[in-house]
């Protein structure tokens, strides 16, 4: 069937104009129809807009029931008020009460709603060409989605203390890395002393919190300005949708897949940074705005392709991205509904285990970097104890002995 773009302009106006957001049911949608909920609207809190024939109206009942009750029960709405909208020249009838409405160009049968949303009657409009309206309505709603995120998101919340938790950790190892930078000290040893994975201490040394810790860790101002700002727009956003608790399971497991996945594809190196979770949140977002909002905004997209593209640059862990953005996709179904999806939780654990025994059977630590290896070791008698240095130097002398099963 071709693009209504009827539909879409009703679509549009409650979207844009009275803060509904489009809910997908089970694959149920085409293209020409939406079911549309705000659970704050004192008259309908779901609209069900679509281009079939009135005689549908009946057909579809019990289906239409079954999505009410379902929403009605996950949204904690005893009484979920709906109203159907077919844009067509059909005329309602009298059993149809306040629960139906026709509407199409210069043509309303039904219920007058003018009252409770004023100008309604002038939505659907003839244009010439149907494919430039459809990007004229996809922009309006793109507008009135990031108008009302902004709205909603206090720069200075409880809300969203984990991320400015995160994004102070970051700052905070960023200073301690350019101090000891400023000092002498070799990028790569500061960055294994701050915490950065690194292939001969994460699994020679069995120092397996460097799995995780390296994503607080940042090899440049413009590496951290990237990641803050990232941090600051969409981890917001995720947090206050999905709260703390999941914040932190999302950012847990895509950091340590992004780890996982880069131990994997290599044989050893240095790898610091918080992309693999940020991939992991915009693959959520991405998710959102395709299944929920039914569109991405063009914005978004250049975001998604300069991001691609990035991961072609000499030097860059494509291969945590990868990671990440895969948790971030089990992540999405994992959360999406109100209900945890314990399926995706089992997929996300045997997923972690199995990267993680695979990474254990990744043996092989090649080259070894004995200048990084010793330099870090004199940091640790240096700036934390003699103790500390010689501790280091003995598991490294006994790593590089046994290193036969290594090569």
């Amino acid at each position: 069937m071709a693009f209504n773009y009827k539909v879409m302009q009703i679509a549009a106006f409650f979207l844009a104009d009275y803060n509904y957001r489009r809910v997908m049911v089970n694959g149920l949608l085409k293209e020409d129809e939406y079911y549309l909920f705000n659970k704050d609207n004192p008259y309908y809190q779901l609209i069900h807009i679509v281009s079939e024939p009135l005689e549908t109206y009946y057909q579809d009942q019990e289906k239409n029931n079954a999505i009410c009750e379902l929403i009605g029960k996950n949204a904690k709405i005893k009484d979920l008020q709906f109203l159907e909208i077919h844009v067509c020249k059909d005329e309602c009838t009298e059993d149809m009460n306040d629960l139906c409405i026709c509407i199409d160009e210069d043509y309303y049968s039904g219920t007058d709603l003018s009252n409770l949303y004023p100008g309604i009657k002038s939505q659907v409009h003839a244009v010439l060409d149907a494919q430039k309206e459809k990007t004229a309505l996809e922009k309006r709603i793109n507008k009135a989605f990031f108008k009302r995120a902004r709205k909603s998101i206090k720069v200075f919340s409880k809300e969203y203390i984990v991320t400015y938790i995160l994004m102070a950790i970051c700052v905070i190892n960023f200073i301690v890395r350019s101090i000891l930078v400023a000092k002498g000290y070799s990028e790569s040893a500061v960055q294994v002393f701050v915490g950065g994975d690194y292939k001969t201490f994460t699994y020679g040394l069995k120092q397996f919190y460097r799995l995780v810790t390296y994503a607080f860790v940042h090899g440049s101002v413009t590496h951290l300005i990237c990641n803050i700002y990232s941090l600051f727009i969409l981890g917001r956003y995720i947090e206050s949708k999905y709260g703390a608790l999941k914040y932190l399971i999302i950012l847990l497991g895509s950091v340590l897949s992004g780890s996982l996945v880069y131990g994997l594809f290599t044989t050893n190196g240095i790898i610091v940074g918080m992309s693999a979770f940020l991939y992991a949140l915009i693959v959520m977002f991405v998710l959102e705005a395709v299944m929920e909002r039914g569109n991405v905004s063009r914005s978004l997209v250049y975001i998604l392709f300069l991001n691609i593209m990035l991961n072609f640059l000499p030097g860059v862990g494509w291969q945590a991205h990868l990671g990440g953005a895969v948790f971030g996709l089990v992540a999405y179904f994992m959360f999406k509904d109100k209900e945890v999806n314990k399926s995706y939780i089992v997929l996300a654990v045997v997923m972690l285990l199995v990267l993680g025994v695979k990474y254990y059977s990744n043996k092989t630590i090649n080259p070894i970097y004995a200048g990084t290896d010793f330099e870090v070791c004199e940091m640790n008698e240096k700036l934390i104890s003699e103790k500390a240095g010689n501790s280091l130097y003995m598991k490294l002398y006994k790593f590089y002995e046994g290193r036969g099963d290594y090569e």
